[in-house]
């Protein structure tokens, strides 16, 4: 698993560290570097980067 938990590991966490690493876990990998197929099987990252790099900027006139 992600996130080096298995039936073979020696000692066991708390529960405050699993939730922490859980947590690490989903907002560092599965929200941001896992494809999503509501934008075209990009990730959050990668669809960012690419609506950044095909914007325009317009100038404003006030």
């Amino acid at each position: 698993l992600e996130l080096g938990l298995d039936d073979n590991r020696d000692t066991l966490i708390s529960p405050q560290q699993l939730q922490r690493d859980l947590a690490f876990w989903i907002e560092g990998y599965y929200n941001r570097e896992r494809r999503h197929s509501t934008i075209g099987y990009l990730s959050p990252i990668d669809y960012e980067q690419q609506f950044i790099t095909a914007r325009t900027l317009t100038p404003v006139n006030p």
